[in-house]
């Protein structure tokens, strides 16, 4: 009985670490801006906060290979605010990324990741790749975003991050991410994203439009992809931070 009961036991250990490593090879394809292997957008970048709106224009960049990842975000418009820079480098499980204002370069470590990006409602861990050294995760039951069928994922934080747990809702039909949620220890919604509009690039679905919501400051921020191109090679020499 007892050995029964421990082969059980086994079992149920190898299924969960067999779930966890599927949700971690599936977060890591997902990005905000598509999984093409070469990324060029330029994106249109709305902010609604209490006292008004603003609005930038940024350019995006994403490299995607087999064992790295690598994104840059500049904002190209007003030109006032054209210093302001993000980068983030993927490399087999390891994340470094950057934030230049026009107070200089900063290196960002998991510790503020909460920090926004472009003073939008994005924060930087939203742009950055999803690893198993930062969360844990758990699948939980199927739902439906605007009525498309979603796998859900659960991740948990391993350190302090400013909420409790981030769920991803990525399509069934073309493993796209949909939508995020990010809840309290209560279980209190504290951040929403969504997929409001897509575009099919290089084969994959991307976002035509999206909507990130702070539900505790009561603002919002929409991105509108005003061109894509996703045939042209980016050079490593993009994404350096000697470049920032």
């Amino acid at each position: 009985m007892r050995n029964r009961a421990w082969w059980i036991l086994a079992c149920l250990l190898m299924a969960a670490q067999a779930s966890a490593q599927s949700a971690d090879q599936l977060l890591n394809e997902l990005s905000l801006f598509g999984s093409a292997r070469f990324i060029s957008m330029q994106v249109q970048m709305d902010l609604t906060l209490a006292n008004g709106t603003k609005s930038r224009t940024l350019d995006v960049f994403i490299r995607r290979e087999r064992v790295r990842t690598r994104g840059l975000s500049h904002v190209v418009s007003p030109g006032f605010l054209s210093s302001m820079k993000f980068l983030s480098l993927h490399e087999g499980g390891q994340e470094s990324s950057w934030i230049k204002t026009s107070d200089g370069v900063r290196r960002l470590t998991d510790a503020n990741g909460s920090e926004r990006i472009f003073d939008s409602d994005f924060r930087a861990e939203d742009f950055m790749t999803v690893s198993v050294s930062r969360f844990s995760f758990a699948f939980l039951p199927d739902a439906s975003i605007d009525g498309l069928p979603c796998i859900v994922i659960e991740a948990r934080p391993r350190d302090a991050a400013g909420y409790a747990r981030k769920l991803f809702y990525i399509g069934k039909a073309d493993l796209s991410l949909r939508g995020m949620d990010y809840l309290d220890s209560q279980g209190q919604l504290l951040r929403r994203y969504r997929m409001t509009a897509s575009q099919s690039l290089a084969g994959s679905t991307a976002p035509l439009t999206a909507e990130m919501v702070d539900l505790r400051a009561g603002t919002s921020t929409t991105l509108k992809v005003l061109k894509a191109d996703v045939e042209t090679p980016l050079p490593d020499s993009l994404f350096s931070r000697g470049t920032l």
